[in-house]
């Protein structure tokens, strides 16, 4: 359980928090008390395969992490039909960025809302999240992953968001054919495809 949760604020989080989760032995030896910790790193992939059924119930109490986007389609389905549309489209924009080498989808699936994780590997960092809150679709981007990974894209997905600058997450409500195609070429620099 507290893999999941540091493997939730890990991916929550992305680059402005580092957590680290470490666990330490004690032994003895020849009389001497030594403390020997060892890192562990939450697996998203193998610390939660719920199925799809068990994971709307564990959502209901803490929220779940699994791979892929067929949580994310499921809370489309239940979505107020005006947002279903838009969300549809985050998704099948997130599949694309997915064909890419080096991208993976996560969901996250909370008591209020459920997010589609769009990660670069290995570092699980994504240049946005899908958010669905109670039906509405916002996508938001994170500067600090684009300056790191993508940062000769920051000028075409600002000239593309207008007025709005990338921010610490900046939020685009109904992202344009336009912003969708200028973080998908941030995706593929990022992943060195373009």
């Amino acid at each position: 359980e507290l893999e999941r949760i540091v493997a939730y604020l890990d991916a929550v989080t992305a680059s402005t928090v580092i957590i680290d989760l470490i666990t330490v032995d004690t032994f003895d030896v020849n009389g001497v008390q030594i403390a020997l910790p060892q890192r562990v790193a939450p697996n998203l992939a193998t610390s939660i395969t719920p199925s799809l059924a068990s994971t709307r119930t564990a959502a209901a109490d803490h929220g779940v992490f699994v791979e892929g986007a067929d949580l994310f389609q499921e809370s489309i389905e239940v979505s107020p039909r005006e947002y279903q549309e838009t969300l549809t489209r985050l998704v099948e924009w997130a599949k694309e960025i997915a064909d890419l080498a080096g991208v993976t989808l996560y969901t996250y699936q909370g008591p209020t809302m459920t997010n589609l994780l769009p990660y670069l590997m290995p570092q699980k960092v994504g240049l946005v999240t899908i958010y669905n809150i109670k039906g509405k679709p916002p996508i938001v981007a994170y500067r600090s992953v684009f300056e790191r990974r993508a940062p000769n894209s920051i000028a075409e997905v600002e000239a593309a968001i207008a007025p709005y600058r990338l921010g610490k997450g900046t939020a685009v409500g109904d992202p344009s054919n336009e912003v969708l195609a200028a973080l998908k070429s941030a995706y593929e620099e990022a992943t060195a495809t373009r």
